[in-house]
């Protein structure tokens, strides 16, 4: 049997233990004769409850030199897809196995499908083997599974294990980053030409045109494109949990995992028109619960999803749309898609799987954004952003909890520790600590950082509450994103993208389907850098201020060049605001469309009410500087110098009314969608209610000077903070510092120009006037695969500043790989401890 059936043979089949053993000698130990252990599933010593039985192959693991070893196990588990308590058991049960990487098979009796693990021991501070974190790699295998990416990887193994068995060699056959990057590949080509397709065609232009005549109808093609393609993928890991095609009498995970290909397959060109659009808009979006999620049109049980992913709009079915939409139209996208295995599995740095899961697509959609590619914004690496998200958590219960529990708060987070004192007593403590965090990412892009963020609470949440297992993991996961997160960016493609990565990340941890929270107050587009029209503010400046502490603010009014009586305020507003917010919460969780259309509504009145009210404010103040300038002219004052600056000010504020009335219909009749400000007390209201956000954390855009959208504008609100010189990030800061509560965490990585060039004069004072926690310079090593930017992460602490800071460099210790250490955030927290030299204030 030659090597390619042989792997076949083992990974498309279930599992066999003699199957498992030839794949051993023929990969790892190139056909020699050698005596396994006797074969003997023994039950662990420890009473474990997913680990049912345990066998070691070998009476001796693989010597791979640089005291590196590898052994093989199987160990048969009450589930293959179990998640929390499997991995705890797992962890604790491979501290007494004395080899640096176990390849592993995991079982389930009656499952034809199983997976094949390496599991390796992580590098701790000091650069040794660290058994208190065990990474995992799996690939999904057996009976049904798409198995075309393990097939080449081993084909590929079997080769250089002959010249190099090295623990890197068998780590490089179970990296997702080639998947990753063929899979975009492929992605984005589809993604190019479908759009293409229907951009060129101008009777198609001529329909988006009518559909939105106030748009550009290449941007609608576009995100039309991108949202097809997106409900697709979603669909393939909704199909891969069995919840599609389910029979009419059958159970959740009972369904079809080929519905998708056999769909397209038993239609022609009516595919579109017949199957797939009545797939989203009559069934993914209609709530059927009350007959069992029954669809007539499909003849079995079908999801009722919510959320807005399936809703309807005027140019889905479109008569002419539906015809160039035909079965050749859709031939390539199932195709690639179908050389794929899509994992229910979300990946973290500690644990992966080789197929298409929920987090790789948020690369995937990254790079689809259509500002990155003229802005420059870039996908931050998985290892970066799981360190920026620990380091802002251990800062802030550092805080709550004293420095003398840094160590304990450390291990809890970068270890899942628990077994010590801190976490007996105070454990409850954190979680309700947790529970109250708010928590923004300004640029939010496809998500990243809130989904960092939210993996890694919900880490914490299941390293102290022994409670939550499995089961509980969705509805956790709700709680977090509904009173945690909040995200903002200018473009909509990253907003419709970042609310499918956190749909995704609900559905897949769900063991039955529900309807899926609706998330459009929880990421916004909007310009999160304004908050004004040209200086004019859109809120009543004691907005929230009746019974807490208003937020500090940057800028005084004089450094902005406004008028400190410009506008007379007053807070009659705020019951409004208590509306807007409970309608904001109660929006998030229903169902029923007519509600959800009738919620929208009131939000819709509402904040039309506020803003029509701060226009006519401005209108009272209006006439009321024409009154003063026809008294003064009345009195022979024609020429003074009073006379000039209230007719300054007379067309300053009637050129800001002007634009407000047309912001006010554009924005409430669109959806509050705009580039041009960002409302953040009305739509986050709750937050500036407690005095501000605690995290402000995120990749600010990389946009030069001389490309920055309404620079004009940001000179205006920024006042003497602005400088025309200054690349977009700087303001970033400027406005995360702002937007935070009094002791607030902020965590960027960004250009590391600031740092000696002249425009970053006015942010080193600002951020010298506040704590730095600490700051790595990554010194020339690149940290984005695609930017020859140097960069740097700013963690900051909002509290008056300290004498002295230390100021980390990233000096790579001798052959350490830079792009290796860049994807472990415990390697990359190792830097805050040593290479540390003094910033000094004279810098400036």
């Amino acid at each position: 049997m030659d090597i390619a059936t042989e792997i076949s043979s083992f990974i498309t089949k279930e599992f066999d233990i003699q199957r498992y053993k030839d794949f051993i000698l023929y990969i790892f130990l190139k056909g020699e004769e050698i005596e396994f252990l006797t074969e003997d599933f023994e039950e662990p010593e420890e009473k474990f409850t997913y680990i049912k039985k345990e066998y070691c192959l070998l009476p001796e693991p693989l010597n791979l030199g640089n005291f590196q070893k590898l052994q093989f196990y199987v160990f048969e588990v009450d589930s293959v897809n179990a998640k929390i308590g499997l991995y705890k058991e797992l962890k604790k049960r491979l501290e007494t196995i004395d080899s640096s990487a176990v390849l592993a098979c995991f079982y389930e009796k009656g499952n034809p499908t199983f997976r094949l693990s390496l599991i390796t021991r992580s590098l701790n501070e000091q650069g040794k083997i660290d058994y208190s974190n065990p990474k995992r790699q799996s690939f999904t295998l057996g009976k049904n599974e798409t198995t075309n990416t393990a097939k080449q990887n081993f084909q590929k193994l079997y080769i250089n294990w002959q010249s190099s068995s090295t623990q890197a060699t068998l780590s490089e056959a179970f990296s997702v980053e080639p998947v990753t990057k063929a899979f975009f590949e492929g992605y984005k080509k589809l993604y190019d030409e479908k759009f293409a397709l229907l951009s060129s065609n101008q009777a198609i232009i001529n329909i988006f045109t009518k559909v939105f005549p106030q748009e550009d109808p290449q941007k609608v093609i576009s995100a039309f494109v991108k949202k097809l393609l997106g409900r697709i993928v979603f669909l393939y890991f909704i199909q891969k949990k069995g919840w599609l095609g389910v029979p009419k009498d059958g159970k959740w995970g009972e369904g079809d995992k080929k519905f998708l290909i056999n769909l397209f397959d038993n239609h022609n060109d009516d595919f579109y028109e017949k199957a797939l659009a009545p797939l989203f808009f009559e069934s993914l979006n209609k709530d059927r619960r009350e007959d069992e999620d029954y669809s007539p049109t499909f003849d079995c049980r079908i999801p009722f999803l919510n959320g807005g992913l399936f809703e309807e709009n005027g140019i889905d079915r479109d008569e002419m749309l539906c015809e160039l939409l035909d079965k050749e139209f859709f031939a390539d996208i199932f195709e690639l898609f179908e050389l794929y295995n899509f994992t229910i599995d979300e990946s973290t740095p500690s644990k992966i799987e080789v197929g298409i899961d929920p987090e790789m697509l948020g690369k995937v959609f990254e790079n689809l954004i259509d500002y990155n590619k003229e802005t420059g914004a870039f996908y931050t690496r998985r290892g970066i952003v799981h360190f920026m998200c620990k380091n802002s958590l251990v800062l802030k219960l550092t805080q709550v909890f004293g420095e003398e529990n840094q160590e304990h708060i450390e291990n809890l987070i970068y270890n899942q520790e628990s077994d010590n004192d801190f976490a007996r007593k105070k454990g409850s403590k954190v979680l309700s600590t947790l529970e109250t965090l708010k928590i923004l990412d300004p640029a939010i892009g496809s998500g990243a950082f809130p989904m960092g963020l939210l993996s890694e609470i919900l880490s914490i949440h299941t390293t102290l509450n022994e409670a939550l297992d499995d089961s509980k993991l969705a509805e956790t996961k709700r709680k977090i994103i509904e009173n945690n997160i909040y995200g903002i960016d200018i473009d909509s493609d990253a907003i419709e993208i970042a609310k499918l990565r956190f749909w995704l990340s609900i559905a897949v941890d769900e063991e039955e389907p529900r309807p899926l929270p609706n998330l459009d107050f929880k990421f916004m587009q909007g310009n999160s850098l304004l908050e004004t029209l040209e200086g004019f503010e859109l809120l009543p400046k004691d907005l929230l201020l009746t019974g807490s502490a208003p937020i500090d603010s940057l800028f005084s009014k004089k450094e902005l060049g406004l008028q400190e009586d410009l506008l007379d305020y007053g807070n009659k507003q705020d019951s409004a605001f208590i509306s807007i917010k409970d309608n904001i919460h109660t929006f998030f969780k229903t169902t029923d469309p007519n509600k959800k259309q009738k919620l929208k509504e009131s939000i819709r009145n509402e904040i039309a009410k506020i803003l029509e009210e701060q226009i006519e404010n401005g209108e009272n103040k209006l006439g009321r500087i024409e009154k003063d300038i026809a008294e003064i002219k009345a009195h022979g004052g024609k020429e003074s110098k009073k006379i000039k600056d209230l007719e300054k000010q007379y067309d300053k504020l009637f050129t800001q009314l002007n634009n407000a009335y047309k912001f006010q219909e554009s924005f409430i009749n669109g959806g509050f969608r705009t580039d041009l400000l960002f409302l953040y007390k009305l739509f986050f209201g709750e937050v500036f209610q407690e005095g501000g956000f605690d995290i402000v954390i995120g990749n600010p855009p990389y946009i030069r000077q001389e490309d920055i959208f309404l620079k004009d504008q940001i000179r205006i609100e920024f006042g003497a903070f602005f400088n025309g010189t200054a690349d977009i990030f700087t303001y970033f800061f400027a406005k995360g510092i702002q937007v935070l509560k009094p002791s607030g965490i902020l965590s960027f990585i960004a250009s590391n120009k600031w740092t000696r060039a002249g425009y970053g004069t006015p942010l080193r004072k600002l951020i010298l006037s506040n704590t730095i926690s600490s700051y790595i310079d990554f010194n020339g090593v690149k940290a984005f695969e695609n930017a020859t930017v140097d960069t740097s992460i700013a963690t900051l602490i909002k509290t008056p500043s300290i004498e002295d800071w230390i100021f980390p460099t990233f000096a790579l210790q001798q052959n350490q790989n830079p792009q290796a250490v860049l994807d472990n955030e415990k390697m990359i927290f190792s830097f805050l401890s040593r290479n540390s030299i003094s910033m000094v204030k004279s810098y400036l």
